[in-house]
């Protein structure tokens, strides 16, 4: 059964002690981190449709794909997936970027 994943940051944490100011923190924004799509038996494998990755600094989809392999090894060998940034495909040397959307599937094939 697959689940929506719940997003790993709180948007913004608010404190006030008593009889004090109110002081705002904001750990991770969505510009800090990647939304990720899965699609068809990638989802299935994973256990989730879609879930956010923190991601501060731009990577190869290469190196960001060895990290989905390392949290889902169910999905090896991850080089055969295909990705799609922002809504179009794109090769694994592609960089990734904070506040990208990226889209994982398995390569389809016809008769």
């Amino acid at each position: 059964m697959l689940r929506r994943a719940r997003p790993c940051w709180p948007s913004t944490v608010s404190l006030a002690p008593p009889g004090g100011n109110i002081v705002t923190h904001t750990t991770t924004t969505p510009t800090s981190s990647i939304k990720v799509l899965y699609f068809a038996q990638v989802a299935e494998l994973a256990g989730l449709r879609e879930e956010r990755w923190p991601l501060p600094k731009p990577v190869t989809g290469t190196d960001w794909l060895s990290g989905l392999e390392a949290r889902y090894p169910q999905l090896a060998p991850v080089s055969r997936l295909k990705l799609a940034i922002n809504q179009t495909h794109a090769p694994h040397t592609s960089l990734i970027r904070p506040g990208d959307e990226v889209a994982v599937f398995e390569p389809v094939t016809g008769g």
